[in-house]
């Protein structure tokens, strides 16, 4: 598991950037997946439609170059156009790329719904990782960094790491295609200009290949700071006012917003170089091609070549542009995708491994230790040793010790949420596993700070059980709810606000304690659930 206090997107190894695309686009639910590779294949055809028009201006730079003649031959094939075929083919070249531009909007348009899908089930499928996932990473990992791993990143995987490996696959057919009408017009000129692009880009994505992937990591930092002082600051805002830290608690988020958008901005800018290098050397390429071309004898022959340069030129610096600039992006978004994919197949693998536990089929049993021990990491110390006792059905164990002596650990393994490092915990003839979905069946916990839901005071007490009216009633005067639920203004329908802040911390456990009964289950763990009542209604309890 990832520890809190490492970065997830650190990797000894780092993938190619085709394989890490294909761990993002592994990624997806199927629909996904089959939208992504119609999203490359459409980029495809719509980079060939503008590729085609291009490519039939040719015989029309030919003919307007050459007033007189009744003919035009295309260089490589021979084949002889006539004046009425290059008019029909200047209407086809321009409606062409009037279509070209109405289909991109469409497509566009699609592809924005696609990825925002894409982002929508990679951030489901992240969360419900989590959710599943050993309670030992909840442990030991900020729930602020969880929570800026399955928005934050996952947005910059869809919106980076997808978008730009679209965009390379059309953006390349284009170049290609545009490098080859040039080389097609002119051999020696074409392959002088290809080779010195081809050199510029190759020089350009060897050079920020290490910078981009180490500002992508200092990114996923700043905003996993971001989120953590932000949570951390709504959170204590009680006693970050009481004691006046207001201020200073803003100061600091401010600034790590700061470094934040500033790596940000840097990422952008590493798209938007190579638009700024190759618009800079554009006019020195048509030169050199100019130059070339005029070098040669027969000049009728030149203009025409000259115009598809100046054309093709003007379309292949801004494509080559977009390509680096996609190229970039794809790294950045599929260098997080390859974090996120190690870390959904590792929790997934033992996911997997939960579900194919057996039901426990014991009922009203002896729950028991045998020498248990427990560490929280392989290394550490031991929290609990030699723990060995057992507890008859229907009767009650209190578990006193000072603070940090592993009574809450104790309750965890109890209740299945942590495995034993050595000796095992039973229930009548059978193991208690962790996270095994039948034994939290039969195990309700009531700590010491109770959760509560953003809902009404009865769907916290439900916890998504099925309602019955008269069990509500009867576990609403066990925990000695009845008073609390007559001042509220609408009952039982009263929502709760953010972490039950409507309630005192008392009548908070009084709800939790409802909640635990109202499952009937076989055991029960108390973790101090009368710390916050007075005596009469600990009594009560």
């Amino acid at each position: 598991m990832t520890d809190s206090h490492e970065s997830p997107t650190s990797h000894e190894r780092s993938e190619s950037l085709w394989v890490a695309s294909g761990r993002l686009i592994g990624l997806m639910p199927q629909r996904s997946r089959q939208s992504i590779r119609l999203a490359m294949f459409l980029g495809f055809v719509l980079a060939g439609v503008e590729f085609l028009a291009i490519l039939m201006l040719y015989p029309v730079f030919g003919f307007l170059a050459q007033v007189n003649s009744q003919s035009f031959e295309l260089p490589f094939i021979g084949i002889q156009i006539d004046r009425g075929w290059a008019r029909l083919m200047a209407i086809a070249a321009l409606g062409l790329l009037i279509l070209r531009s109405v289909l991109t909007l469409i497509y566009r348009r699609w592809w924005l719904g696609v990825t925002a899908s894409a982002e929508l089930d990679l951030s489901d499928r992240l969360l419900r990782t989590y959710a599943f996932a050993p309670y030992e990473l909840h442990l030991r990992t900020l729930s602020t960094d969880l929570m800026s791993r399955a928005v934050a990143n996952v947005n910059l995987a869809c919106q980076y790491g997808l978008v730009g490996i679209v965009g390379i696959v059309s953006s390349s057919l284009l170049v290609v295609g545009l490098a080859l009408a040039l080389i097609a017009a002119n051999l020696l000129a074409g392959i002088v200009i290809t080779f010195y692009l081809g050199t510029l880009g190759a020089i350009y994505y060897i050079a920020t290949r290490g910078v981009t992937r180490r500002l992508t990591d200092d990114l996923q930092t700043q905003i996993r700071d971001v989120y953590d002082q932000v949570a951390t600051f709504l959170r204590g805002i009680r006693e970050v006012t009481v004691f006046g830290q207001r201020e200073s608690y803003l100061a600091k988020i401010t600034e790590s917003r700061r470094a934040m958008v500033k790596t940000n901005a840097r990422v952008s800018i590493l798209q938007d170089i190579p638009r700024a290098v190759l618009e800079v050397t554009l006019y020195s390429t048509v030169l050199v091609a100019i130059t070339i071309l005029l070098s040669m004898k027969n000049v009728d022959s030149i203009l025409p070549v000259v115009a598809l340069y100046v054309v093709a030129g003007l379309r292949i610096m801004p494509t080559l542009s977009q390509l680096l600039s996609y190229s970039a992006s794809a790294r950045s978004g599929t260098q997080i995708a390859q974090a996120l994919s190690d870390e959904i197949d590792e929790i997934e693998s033992i996911t997997i491994r939960r579900e194919l536990l057996v039901p426990i089929s014991t009922t009203r049993a002896t729950l028991t230790f045998e020498g248990v021990r427990f560490r929280y990491d392989s290394g550490g110390p031991d929290v609990l040793r030699d723990i060995s006792f057992g507890v008859d059905f229907g009767k009650f164990v209190g578990v006193v010790g000072p603070s940090g002596s592993g009574k809450t650990t104790l309750a965890s393994l109890v209740l299945g949420l942590l495995g034993c490092t050595e000796g095992r915990v039973r229930y009548g003839d059978e193991d208690v596993a962790v996270n095994d979905p039948f034994w939290f069946e039969k195990v309700a916990l009531v700590p010491q700070d109770v959760f509560l839901m953003a809902e009404s005071l009865l769907e916290n007490i439900l916890a998504g059980a099925l309602r019955d009216d008269e069990k509500v009633g009867r576990v609403i005067a066990m925990s000695g709810l009845i008073e609390v639920v007559a001042e509220l203004p609408n009952g039982l329908g009263t929502m709760m606000m953010e972490g039950g802040s409507r309630l005192s911390a008392g009548q908070r456990q009084r709800v939790g304690l409802a909640r635990a009964l109202y499952r009937d289950p076989e055991i029960l763990v108390l973790d101090e659930p009368t710390s916050a009542l007075d005596e009469r209604s600990e009594a009560h309890i």
